[in-house]
């Protein structure tokens, strides 16, 4: 990553941090977050009278967010996709044991990053707590189009007071991460895949074909398909690929991402996968879609082309070592 561009998406972290800070002093504001922290147990979610701290020295770096009550201590660290510093979240769940034992309070880490790259942040995380032997410090996540969405209706509700901070708060994580926009119509999805295929399918094809010779780079035991897979009529186009004797599919699928959403890049599973693991399941989203299992290849918007590219292989990495256990 250019350094400018980490030190830019720091600062701007540590603005978002500041301003949900100020939000989160009101108790619905509060509440409403916490009751959307994947995981957190419930009896944490309806405490009340919760202190705010931002940019707090926790011995070892600074924490974006600190969350206490008599009984509870919460740190946020906030993510734009942004790799995470030499001693995160290392240093936060030292801090939070310390204070295990030193009140034995309950504590939690919560990592708040956009949604498209939750799963990555979770993971790396998952990596240097386990690597420290800090496993046990629970750990949970949220996004910031969640938070984007919880402004936006209690902005709208006039659950919270200033409402118009909320709404503007909501309207700067849109600017971000784009507005949280209702299903396409038929037509529109018709039309839009119609003007992908006609005039940008060139383009996508590329990106398809560039993700795959740097899988390759990246997994030399990857076969990639030299024939295309793909059906204009049915609006995908791809390759497949083959792992460890198992065949997948990777490409673009439109019909796809106008049902589900999640993606217009997508990885068609192996027919025959076997039952997975709870750990399994939170590695990666998968969806049921015409009798057979797809996995979306997320793409994160303002990102160079090799970003892209990195991401994607990343994603495409876990999908194939998935069975592997």
């Amino acid at each position: 990553m250019n350094p400018l561009n980490a030190i830019r998406i720091a600062q701007k972290e540590n603005r978002f941090s500041a301003v949900l800070a100020e939000l989160l002093a009101n108790p619905k504001v509060v509440a409403a977050v916490l009751a959307h922290i994947e995981g957190l147990p419930v009896p944490i979610r309806r405490q009340v009278d919760w202190s705010i701290e931002a940019q707090t020295y926790l011995e070892e770096s600074y924490a974006d967010l600190v969350l206490r009550t008599s009984t509870t201590i919460i740190v946020i660290e906030a993510k734009l996709n942004a790799p995470f510093g030499p001693n995160q979240p290392v240093g936060y769940a030292k801090w939070l044991l310390s204070q295990v034992e030193q009140s034995k309070a309950e504590v939690g880490l919560v990592l708040l990053t956009p949604r498209a790259s939750s799963s990555i942040y979770l993971d790396q995380a998952r990596e240097r707590l386990k690597a420290s032997k800090l496993s046990d410090v629970p750990l949970y996540s949220i996004s910031w189009e969640e938070v984007r969405d919880l402004c936006r209706t209690l902005g709208q509700e006039k659950a919270a007071v200033p409402a118009e901070y909320l709404l503007n708060f909501s309207d700067l994580l849109s600017e971000e991460f784009g507005a949280n926009v209702d299903p396409l119509s038929e037509a529109e999805a018709i039309g839009l895949v119609s003007s992908t295929f006609t005039n940008g399918f060139i383009k996508m094809w590329r990106s398809i074909e560039d993700i795959l010779v740097s899988l390759k780079r990246s997994l030399k035991s990857v076969d990639i398909g030299k024939e295309e897979a793909a059906s204009l009529d049915n609006f995908y186009a791809g390759k497949y690929i083959t792992y460890k004797k198992r065949l997948y599919w990777f490409g673009f699928w439109a019909n796809a991402w106008q049902e589900l959403r999640a993606s217009p890049l997508w990885v068609q599973m192996p027919d025959r996968m076997p039952p997975l693991s709870e750990k399994q399941r939170s590695q990666v989203e998968l969806y049921e879609f015409r009798n057979t299992w797809l996995a979306p290849v997320v793409m994160v918007p303002r990102q160079t082309v090799e970003q892209q590219v990195e991401y994607a292989v990343a994603q495409l990495r876990r999908f194939l070592e998935l069975e592997d256990g």
